[in-house]
């Protein structure tokens, strides 16, 4: 017999007041009509978990951890969800996206292990893991749910917004201040930066020097001594660069 699968979607959003950050992730499922699940081995692998079943497993994982002294997450469930799928399986993808890239991630790696750390128990409080099931009783097209995660991502932590008539929102939306799903300009030309570092280490010193040259075009006469002498120009590149007619010349300096 054929099934016609459709998609289940969890959502989980997880974030720390203290922070001020959130961030919000996803997980997907084909199911057949009758809530069957299209491949063997699903559930095994994304087992059902209630807050202290999550506790107890998180405890039983990192319990070798040098660092983690009391692995937490508080639960909190949205709509009728009650135990999630998925929710230990999400938490192994966003370590692994975290160990991908630690500098990138640093402060997501920070917010899923708010106070597991020794110097952090008793002090900061872990973050909060927010969990919300769309299924097919739900009647949502992909286009939709993509856009209501997006809308989760732009406007959790703003308090007033909707999404179809509907507040969604964190309780602490007042709180909250970045949602890490988002990179700011700066981090990704600090990102662009540290990758050309890795295969060219001089690369800040030669994108100032050829600053310096497009000043010298531009301006028409040589720049401080002690500049000439950080970037070893010589008298003849001076001479050369100061006698260019600047409208032509174009650099790029990227």
């Amino acid at each position: 017999m054929h099934y016609q699968a459709y998609q289940e979607t969890q959502i989980f959003i997880l974030e720390n007041t203290t922070f001020g950050t959130y961030y919000v992730g996803r997980m997907n499922r084909d199911l057949a009509p009758d809530k069957r699940e299209m491949y063997c081995g699903w559930r095994n692998q994304t087992r059902a978990a209630t807050e202290d079943q999550l506790t107890e497993r998180l405890e039983r994982k990192y319990q070798y951890h040098p660092e983690y002294r009391s692995p937490h997450l508080y639960f909190t469930a949205l709509g009728n969800s009650i135990a999630p799928y998925g929710i230990e399986t999400w938490i192994t993808q966003l370590e692994a996206k975290i160990q991908s890239n630690p500098r990138r991630f640093s402060a997501l790696k920070k917010l899923l292990t708010a106070g597991w750390l020794d110097e952090d128990y008793g002090v900061l409080s872990p973050s909060t893991l927010y969990h919300f099931r769309i299924d097919k009783r739900f009647k949502m097209k992909k286009s939709d749910v993509n856009a209501l995660i997006t809308h989760l991502r732009r406007n959790w932590g703003t308090k007033g917004s909707s999404f179809f008539g509907k507040k969604i929102v964190s309780p602490f939306a007042d709180l909250l201040k970045k949602c890490l799903n988002e990179r700011t300009e700066s981090e990704k030309a600090s990102d662009t930066y540290a990758r050309q570092k890795e295969t060219d280490p001089d690369c800040l010193s030669k994108r100032a020097r050829y600053k310096c040259i497009h000043d010298m075009i531009r301006k028409g006469k040589p720049p401080k001594q002690t500049t000439i002498e950080k970037y070893g120009f010589t008298d003849e590149e001076i001479e050369e660069y100061t006698k260019i007619n600047p409208c032509p010349m174009k650099f790029d300096l990227s």
